[in-house]
Order: structure tokens, then C-alpha cells, then sequence
């Protein structure tokens, strides 16, 4: 019956949650952040949800890194929705799908960077989708990402309210 399916769902989903809780550092639901732009805060806007084919965290574990971003000094990650190619990207990949450019809001934070330093080197970390959301499993998946190849600065351009949802992304960032 359906209930009991559910039943079979709950209680996998329990001796996950036990199993993690007493072996890893923090256990909490994949909450949702939105891009930092004017354009994209909609309270009504349905939140979107990755699924297990566009799960952040696997992707990142597929990807070895770049050689752009190992080999030159001074880049900036540009975590967001993804960007279009431009002089100032050395390098661009996609946590979340196989799409690099966005919706314009990652081309908007290269235009802010290099309205600062004309020369500045970016890898753009696509971890928010078109609709300038994504989850805090994708954040962290970027940052680790930009972590990895040896990064000088990780730009994040979003926003969340701050709840227990989202406590490991306060402790992923004070970490750096």
C-alpha cells in the first residue's frame, strides 16, 4: 500500500539521519540560497530542488579540477549561476547541470570584479540555477571546488536567512 511505502521511506531516511549524526560533523536538510540581485528575491518563487542526477556534491567529487585556475596566480572563484566566456574567465564548470552560462547574474558579478581590477583571472563555479537558487549542498560543493584549486578569493553574491537549515553553510564559511 502507499502508506507503507512511506513508512519504508521514513524509516530509511531515520537510520540515515541517526547513522550520520553520530559519524559525521553536522547533519541538517539541503536548504535553499538565493542569488544577491534584486531581479531574483521573489518570496513567492517556488524553491527548486536538485535532484540525485544533479546532485552538487557527486559532481564535485567527479570533477579533478582545473589546470587554468592551478596554474595562474591570483584567481578569484565566482560562485553563482554561471557565466558567458569572457577574457577574464580562465575557466568555467557546473556543479548542478551541464550548463555554464546563466541567467546573467554571474556575468553582472564579472562585470562588478573587473570594474575593480580590468585584469583580474575568474573561474566561475556554476552552483545557483537560472532561477538564482540552489542549495546550501551546492554552495559548499563550490567552495570546496574553489578550495581545491587553490583559489586567492571566493566571491558569493547570494543571500539566505539565517536558520538552523543552514548552519553548516555559517560554519563552512567561517572555516575559510
Amino acid at each position: 500500500s502507499p502508506s507503507r511505502g512511506l513508512g519504508d521511506v521514513y524509516k530509511r531516511q531515520m537510520e540515515a539521519y541517526v547513522y550520520y549524526l553520530t559519524n559525521a560533523q553536522a547533519v541538517e536538510p539541503d536548504a535553499i540560497i538565493n542569488a544577491a540581485d534584486d531581479a531574483n528575491v521573489d518570496e513567492n518563487t517556488e524553491t527548486e530542488a536538485f535532484t540525485a542526477d544533479s546532485n552538487p556534491i557527486a559532481a564535485l567529487a567527479e570533477n579533478d579540477g582545473t589546470e587554468s585556475a592551478k596554474t595562474k596566480e591570483k584567481i578569484i572563484a565566482l560562485i553563482d549561476t554561471g557565466v558567458n566566456a569572457g577574457p577574464n574567465v580562465i575557466d568555467r564548470i557546473s556543479l548542478i547541470d551541464n550548463v555554464l552560462e546563466g541567467n546573467g547574474h554571474g556575468d553582472q558579478m564579472v562585470d562588478a570584479i573587473t570594474s575593480q581590477d580590468e585584469d583580474a583571472k575568474i573561474l566561475s563555479i556554476r552552483a545557483l540555477s537560472n532561477g538564482g537558487k540552489g542549495n546550501v549542498s551546492s554552495i559548499i560543493s563550490g567552495i570546496e571546488y574553489a578550495i581545491n584549486q587553490n583559489v586567492n578569493i571566493i566571491n558569493l553574491s547570494m543571500y539566505a536567512k539565517t536558520t538552523m537549515l543552514n548552519s553548516v553553510l555559517g560554519t563552512e564559511l567561517s572555516l575559510i
